[in-house]
């Protein structure tokens, strides 16, 4: 169980980071229709190849994520943020990207704090087949 969430702990760590509005986006009216449209986007990054989501799923994501993806806006420098996007959509690599935050002590243990209890939300909604996946792709992302 640990390990599913570690799993899915990144893999929303991801997604969060992926969809936190930039500051161009933060102007835009509807926050959810970007986190939509970013949600798509995201499909298509390593992390998630092979991980078919339903489109009920898919609607119980968006607020999780768009929550998620507030916290983390708030919690993040305009630099780290534009940095982890650069590094995610030019590498592909989840490590990369991470690395690329150049996190504080103090905004690590608050992004724990932030994606932890989204973690569970969203694996509370995955199915065993999709967590399989995502950890097999998690796996090959961290090289391991």
């Amino acid at each position: 169980m640990k390990r599913q969430l570690a799993s899915i702990f990144a893999g929303v760590a991801a997604i969060a980071i992926a969809v936190a509005p930039t500051p161009a986006m933060a102007q835009t009216p509807s926050v959810n229709a970007e986190a939509q449209e970013l949600l798509g986007q995201m499909q298509g990054l390593p992390l998630f190849d092979g991980v078919n989501f339903t489109a009920t799923q898919v609607q119980q994501f968006i607020p999780i994520l768009a929550r998620t993806s507030a916290s983390i806006d708030d919690l993040l420098t305009d630099d780290q943020q534009y940095a982890f996007k650069d590094a995610l959509e030019s590498t592909g690599d989840i490590n990369a990207a991470f690395a690329a935050l150049n996190l504080s002590g103090q905004q690590e243990a608050q992004l724990q704090n932030i994606l932890y209890p989204a973690a569970q939300q969203i694996m509370s909604l995955l199915t065993s087949d999709q967590i399989t996946q995502l950890q097999e792709n998690l796996m090959l992302q961290m090289g391991l």
